[in-house]
């Protein structure tokens, strides 16, 4: 019973944990709203830093699984984020040069990655695409969808053994049973690895299909570093100096926090802390102290497509269905305890 215990603490508790991504905020006019998008943005912009990390070193690990492919692998990735960058920054009508030191230090910075290769694949980063889109209300659901089917599971497992041990008390009280090994076997599996999941790997991939990837990410780091210099541009606009100044410290302290919060494993070989603070600082530098003045409003939100919006729906009904079973399962557990305790209590005073 200390297992169910311990589960219901953990349901009554599950409110506690931030499955909802960061706000998304725009055309703002107040204060708060002006701290969510920056937070939401900084968000966005470290996680694409590690990323892009994480994305280097598996290209590299690939390129040296084939030499006979490329030779260099900052190239392979330096060119498609340079396009994108000059694309994107002519679309938000900013100038590309705001975004070359910024571009420079996250090449030098993954160029020190790949000066030896990975000894062991427990090296090698975990490698995602992006959920923080209008696509991450979906992984939301997800993971609720998971952790409410996780805990039906070991419910019913409970349950089982409950009824198995009542009818074996109940049938002869002189038997001590000794808890099973049933739960003792319960193992949760993690593979850190992706690689034998993705079509593109770092050992059986192909060329075309890691170009198709190093674009994916390089259009989201990209469109990422001009949504988050638009922001900051805007309010580096202030004519007090004073407010000004606030707000550059806030964005800082802001982006401090989101790389000082984001989960790194130490196993492996990534872009460190320090690494990211550097480049994310020096694009926050560049573009709060820009002379630049731009009348555009702020970068738009991620809009949810038909498909997106019906996939949301259906999770969020599958969620509901499963914490609904998962409250099924704990009144069932709960009645079946009583019953085992009234049971064992009757036993006892028939042989006294």
């Amino acid at each position: 019973m200390k297992l169910f215990y311990a589960l219901l603490i953990f349901l009554l508790n599950i409110s506690q944990y931030q499955f909802q991504s960061l706000p998304c905020r725009t055309n703002c006019s107040d204060d708060q709203c002006w701290r969510e998008a920056l937070t939401y943005r900084s968000s966005e912009l470290v996680e694409q830093l590690f990323s892009f990390g994480s994305l280097t070193i598996h290209v590299d690990t690939f390129l040296r699984e084939h030499p006979d492919e490329l030779n260099d692998t900052m190239k392979f990735l330096d060119e498609p984020l340079q396009n994108y960058l000059v694309n994107e920054s002519k679309d938000s009508h900013l100038p590309v040069d705001l975004f070359s030191a910024t571009k420079q230090r996250l090449i030098n910075a993954c160029r020190n990655l790949t000066l030896t290769a990975i000894k062991d694949i427990s090296e090698l980063p975990s490698l995602a695409c992006s959920t923080r889109t209008c696509a991450g209300d979906i992984l939301n659901y997800t993971v609720l969808f998971i952790v409410a089917t996780t805990l039906a599971t070991l419910i019913l497992i409970i349950c089982v053994v409950q009824l198995v041990k009542t009818r074996r008390q109940s049938s002869s009280l002189v038997t001590v049973q000794r808890p099973g090994p049933l739960l003792n076997h319960l193992s949760t599996t993690h593979d850190t690895s992706l690689n034998s999941q993705r079509t593109c790997n770092t050992k059986y991939g192909t060329m075309k299909c890691w170009q198709s990837t190093i674009d994916g990410f390089a259009y989201g780091l990209s469109t990422t570093m001009v949504d988050y210099c638009q922001v900051t541009l805007l309010l580096s606009q202030t004519k007090d100096e004073k407010q000004k100044l606030s707000w550059y410290n806030t964005s800082r302290d802001i982006l401090i926090e989101q790389i000082n919060g984001y989960n790194l494993d130490k196993r492996d070989r990534q872009l460190s802390k320090h690494d990211v603070e550097q480049i994310a600082t020096t694009l926050l530098n560049k573009c709060f102290n820009s002379p630049l003045t731009i009348s555009s409003p702020q970068p738009a939100c991620p809009s949810c497509s038909k498909d997106e919006k019906r996939s949301i729906k259906q999770w969020n009904l599958i969620s509901l269905i499963s914490f609904t079973i998962s409250l099924f399962l704990i009144l069932a557990i709960i009645v079946m305890y009583i019953f085992q305790t009234k049971s064992t209590h009757r036993s006892y005073q028939s042989i006294g």
